[in-house]
């Protein structure tokens, strides 16, 4: 198992950009028996995406129950949430990230945080200006249903607000999501007391 996830690596790495590689990369994502190898692909797959990975990461992450659910959905937000030049196929994998992130269902509790780091490069100016197709209020408006939804583990909450933070989201906006916080207890109160704290640093002269 650890030779085939070193072979993902050599197969996905800057310096094997053939599309051969990365057919084989996508045999192993389709067909290893073992799903660490697997979602090794996932991951790392993003930067090299094209029209036939990108059919494979949104059979994957249609289902949240998919056992490759998670790292499917960090290579989905990472083809184009990244500081490498736009692939022919990224723009449709823009989209299908954030219609992934709307439709969580109640009580999914799976986005991983990496999801959430790989998103924080739309954050960088440069990266908006080469792909100019990145809204940022799409981007607030998916964030701030994250960070609404009580059933997202809390430090994905967490990490949301810094990165709405990050990509201009205004006072207001958290001052919206706090009030639904009202009277929180345990973590959900930690998440409150994050929009606070950056609602204050927002609002400070």
């Amino acid at each position: 198992e650890g030779v085939r996830r070193l072979a993902v690596a050599r197969l996905l790495s800057d310096s094997s950009a053939g599309e051969d590689t990365l057919h084989r990369a996508l045999e192993i994502l389709q067909k290893d028996p073992s799903m660490v190898v697997r979602s090794a692909v996932c991951r790392k797959i993003g930067p090299r995406i094209n029209e036939a990975a990108l059919t494979i990461l949104a059979e994957y992450t249609a289902r949240p129950t998919h056992p490759l659910y998670g790292p499917c959905l960090v290579g989905l937000v990472s083809s184009w949430s990244s500081p490498r030049r736009p692939r022919p196929s990224s723009k449709a994998a823009y989209e299908l990230s954030l219609q992934r992130l709307r439709e969580r269902p109640p009580g999914h509790r799976t986005i991983p945080r990496a999801v959430i780091s790989a998103l924080s490069w739309a954050a960088d100016p440069s990266m908006r200006r080469r792909q100019p197709w990145v809204e940022q209020q799409a981007l607030l408006a998916v964030l701030g249903e994250l960070i609404a939804d009580r059933q997202v583990h809390w430090r994905v909450r967490t990490d949301a607000v810094d990165l709405a933070t990050k990509l201009g989201c205004t006072a207001g906006f958290l001052a919206a999501k706090s009030r639904q916080y009202d009277g929180a207890t345990g973590q959900d109160a930690v998440v409150q007391r994050r929009l606070i704290q950056a609602m204050q640093v927002l609002e400070s002269p």
